[in-house]
């Protein structure tokens, strides 16, 4: 500010936080528009992307608590990025579990056991994923059959039915129903979750187990 002819600097520091432009905007607007209609190799590489980075938080111990389209945001090749963690908790040392009053978050997104007693555990996140890929897939959350999935995109695939593509539909099917039980001790942890995107692993087979060694039940 100018002060008797000089520039008078205040001792004051300001942190500023800087984060990388997406601008493509969050997965949300590709969902609710049907103009903005995404091929299945891209939905796949954002499904795929959304659980690389679950997986990664889980490592890092920490519960998003909020994952949903609006909080997953996309750069140029709209690779996704998980934004948003304004509700996120860190649990510290073998600590698998928490407890709170406060139910905060986004209803439809919630996990039936965070609504109902406030625990939190890394399947928490797990049951928000998998309504995710299931918005991916279809477009809206009601679906409940791998068939109906398999069924739809089979249409959309049309005369470029591609056996490789099915099979990626129909493993991200699989795991969105999964993810999404009302049980958390029956939701799969995030590594196993990527191997069954992979085709790596028989999905229906999985280990019932947390992403980081301690149970969660």
């Amino acid at each position: 500010m100018p002060y008797d002819g000089k520039c008078v600097l205040a001792d004051v520091r300001h942190r500023l936080l800087c984060f990388e432009y997406m601008p493509k905007g969050c997965l949300a607007d590709y969902l609710s528009d049907a103009s903005c209609r995404l091929q299945w190799t891209t939905r796949y590489q954002i499904i795929k992307g959304i659980c690389e980075g679950v997986h990664y938080l889980h490592q890092q111990r920490i519960i998003h608590m909020d994952l949903k389209p609006q909080n997953v945001l996309l750069d140029d090749n709209m690779v996704p990025r998980i934004a948003d963690f304004g509700l996120s908790r860190r649990l510290s040392g073998s600590k698998s579990r928490a407890i709170t009053d406060h139910k905060l978050g986004t209803m439809g997104y919630m996990a039936p056991e965070f609504l109902i007693s406030g625990e939190i555990t890394f399947k928490t996140d797990i049951y928000s994923l998998g309504i995710i890929v299931m918005e991916i897939l279809m477009g809206h959350k009601e679906c409940s059959s791998v068939k109906e999935v398999v069924e739809s995109w089979t249409d959309m695939f049309g005369t470029s039915n591609s056996h490789t593509s099915l099979e990626q539909v129909k493993a991200c099917a699989q795991i969105g129903i999964e993810c999404k039980n009302y049980y958390p001790g029956k939701r799969p942890a995030t590594w196993f979750i990527i191997r069954g995107i992979l085709g790596d692993v028989e999905i229906l087979n999985w280990p019932v187990t947390s992403d980081v060694g301690t149970s969660t039940e």
